[in-house]
């Protein structure tokens, strides 16, 4: 059985014992299978995982608590213990309690082998009515989260996705080349279409609210370096999106990043969100939202099919449409068709094209000799590779060299 080391039992000991009653407990929190962020973005920790719970019953307040994974050991209850005395939640100060129950038999004889230096008793009841209550309060927070689609727009989305998917506009358009849709409907007048993927890495189309907002995160994306400040620039953003996830990428997330191709249309799942500065990253649609959302990709899908060979053969030329679109009814309207314009903005690409290059040409004047490299008072050497070495090497390439050297002085610098 594990034990703690002598050293944090000494530092334990130090803590203020104060006459209080705490509850620990581990139970299971059953959630949505589609409910993947309902925990921080960059949580590893699957939907379905164990709550850890350290509660002071007699000041009714929590303590500590922690997520896990279904895998993990009973050691993970006595790390969340020691958080609870050392670094609890405010307003709770490190102490030490008189008593501990809890309603796990197992659970019980683990933490006594554990805490038998630390001069507090360990009993067990049958029931916890403060961790039965907070558990509540948790499982019907989880249970009340919206749907990640509205169901009178989940499958037309589903499907629409999957055309977009077949249509491959990544193919067509680079992510500087928008394309603006006009509703003039459920508060919106023009989404911004950005489409990602023609590098091959992520595939998806981002429809933007305004184009401040889609000219302000290129801006900040060009300029910024750290990945705290990319992060800010990303959450900055003003937009619903869409993208399409592989089951493979998981496999192959150990590699190293690469231009690939498209996975299959049955090893892809497309994911739909929002994205703004005050609300931050939200992945699921309310109702207006899914609407646009519909009916946007529909008018995207048209605008391929109808355009696609003059949009492959000339570079991002001035063309437009209008289309009618049918709609189903939101909150009890009737059905309805709704005109909707889509067209090129290449004046807009070529500003969004000529930001990047004016950053390239900013990060390209670079000394051609570093003298920066080499710390102070070091040792130098240049030496040269005699010429017959160089020719045994060439000759023991496997791959065509075209380029000849032409020999002069001792040797190749």
């Amino acid at each position: 059985m594990n034990a703690l080391n002598r050293s944090t039992c000494r530092r334990l000991q130090q803590l203020k014992q104060i006459p209080s009653v705490w509850e620990g407990d581990r139970r299971r929190l059953i959630t949505q299978a589609d409910s993947g962020d309902w925990m921080e973005m960059d949580s590893e920790i699957p939907p379905e995982g164990d709550c850890i719970l350290w509660v002071d019953g007699t000041q009714g307040m929590v303590r500590a608590m922690d997520i896990v994974t279904l895998q993990t050991g009973p050691e993970a209850v006595v790390r969340t213990l020691l958080k609870a005395m050392e670094q609890p939640h405010n307003p709770g100060v490190p102490a030490r309690p008189k008593k501990i129950v809890v309603r796990d038999r197992e659970l019980q004889f683990f933490l006594r082998g554990v805490l038998q230096d630390l001069d507090i008793t360990l009993e067990y009841v049958p029931e916890l009515p403060l961790i039965d209550e907070i558990f509540r309060g948790l499982q019907d927070a989880i249970g009340n989260r919206p749907p990640n689609l509205p169901p009178q727009f989940a499958e037309s989305l589903i499907e629409k996705a999957y055309e977009i998917w077949q249509d491959a506009p990544w193919q067509v358009f680079a992510d500087h080349e928008i394309i603006a849709i006009e509703l003039n409907q459920w508060d919106v007048a023009t989404l911004y279409a950005s489409v990602m993927g023609m590098l091959g890495m992520e595939f998806g189309v981002l429809f933007y609210r305004s184009i401040d907002s889609l000219k302000q995160f290129r801006q900040r994306a060009i300029s910024q370096e750290s990945l705290e400040q990319m992060q800010e620039a990303f959450l900055g953003q003003d937009c619903l999106f869409i993208t399409f996830e592989s089951n493979a990428d998981e496999e192959s997330s150990d590699r190293p990043v690469s231009l690939k191709l498209p996975p299959s249309t049955e090893d892809v799942e497309p994911v739909f969100g929002n994205l703004h500065p005050l609300e931050g990253l939200r992945s699921f649609l309310y109702d207006d939202e899914a609407a646009s959302m519909l009916v946007s990709l529909e008018a995207l899908h048209r605008f391929l099919r109808q355009h696609r060979q003059k949009l492959q053969n000339d570079p991002f030329p001035a063309v437009n449409s209008r289309y009618r679109i049918p709609l189903p009814g939101v909150e009890g309207q009737e059905a309805s068709q709704l005109s909707v314009k889509v067209s090129t903005l290449p004046d807009l690409a070529a500003e969004l094209l000529a930001m990047e290059g004016a950053d390239e040409e900013a990060s390209s004047f670079v000394p051609s000799v570093r003298n920066d490299l080499v710390p102070e008072n070091s040792f130098l050497s240049l030496g040269m590779v005699p010429w017959d070495v160089l020719e045994m090497v060439r000759l023991g390439a496997e791959y065509y060299q075209p380029q000849s050297v032409t020999q002069a002085g001792d040797g190749l610098p």
